[in-house]
């Protein structure tokens, strides 16, 4: 019986591009691709965080929620 391989949930070409010129033993690390992918997505979420009509914020723990 053959055994189902799972597709992957980030598009090949889109992988490619991410990683076209650089080096792959870094990738994981904090200043490779992966440390960029987070400090990217912390900048576009920081301003959510920051408002004060954000839903997660009190879930989070991101400071007074009251005023």
């Amino acid at each position: 019986m053959a055994t189902q391989v799972e597709k992957p949930s980030i598009d090949g070409e889109l992988l490619d591009r991410l990683l076209a010129g650089r080096d792959p033993k870094t990738v994981l690390e904090s200043e490779g691709l992966i440390g960029d992918l987070k400090r990217d997505y912390a900048s576009l979420i920081g301003p959510t965080i920051l408002r004060r009509d954000w839903p997660g914020r009190e879930y989070y723990g991101c400071g007074d929620t009251d005023s």
